[in-house]
């Protein structure tokens, strides 16, 4: 059973985009998760690639798409 918390998820899609720019300009790996958004990029960083790994795996088991890219809607 998934655990909805009401959320503003252009608060959420905007926090994340934030830390995607920060995370650009300080040249980080990352994953970063909120009740509304998630967002990772790594080159090769296994702490980063094991978080989105199990994120992918809950989002499956949670009825969620671990595909879906809500920053290019």
């Amino acid at each position: 059973m998934i655990w909805k918390k009401a959320c503003d998820e252009n608060k959420a899609r905007a926090f994340v985009s934030d830390v995607r720019r920060l995370a650009r300009l300080y040249g980080l790996d990352f994953f970063v998760v909120t009740e509304g958004a998630s967002a990772t990029s790594s080159r090769g960083c296994a702490a980063v690639e094991h978080a989105r790994r199990c994120h992918e795996q809950w989002e499956r088991e949670n009825g969620i798409d671990p595909a879906h890219d809500w920053s290019k809607e």
